[in-house]
């Protein structure tokens, strides 16, 4: 089930930001047996291009083909921005297949940006979003 608001922002940020919390920021998740099992999270809206963060439970879920369509429904279409940016630490392979797998492209290292090492910047482009005409 597809869930909205501040539990899925407060349930990512505790999973993906050392200090637990994100500014002002949109959330969603989805829930199995009425837990949070996954989500994303946008913030640093500047009218162009926003911030995504995921996370997931770390058991089998995964992030199917309606969530996604969500995430980039709201991005692209209610928000509007032409981008959408992703940090990854460069040790988090199961993000960075995930991000892939969704259309997200590399496009910078920040060297020792974070206390795992590197941070791997992705872009996602609207022009290049296929899960804006997924079939559901």
């Amino acid at each position: 089930m597809i869930v909205t608001g501040d539990r899925v922002v407060e349930w990512v940020a505790k999973q993906t930001n050392p200090i637990g919390r994100f500014g002002p920021s949109v959330g969603i998740g989805f829930e199995r047996n009425g837990s949070i099992a996954g989500g994303a999270v946008f913030t640093n809206y500047n009218g162009v291009n926003m911030e995504i963060h995921v996370a997931a439970d770390g058991s089998k879920s995964y992030f199917g083909r309606r969530f996604l369509h969500e995430c980039f429904y709201y991005a692209f279409v209610s928000a509007n921005v032409k981008r959408l940016t992703g940090f990854i630490a460069e040790d988090n392979l199961a993000t960075i297949k995930l991000a892939e797998h969704s259309g997200f492209e590399r496009e910078a290292v920040m060297k020792g940006a974070c206390r795992r090492g590197d941070v791997l910047v992705y872009v996602l482009w609207k022009k290049n979003c296929r899960w804006l005409n997924e079939n559901l």
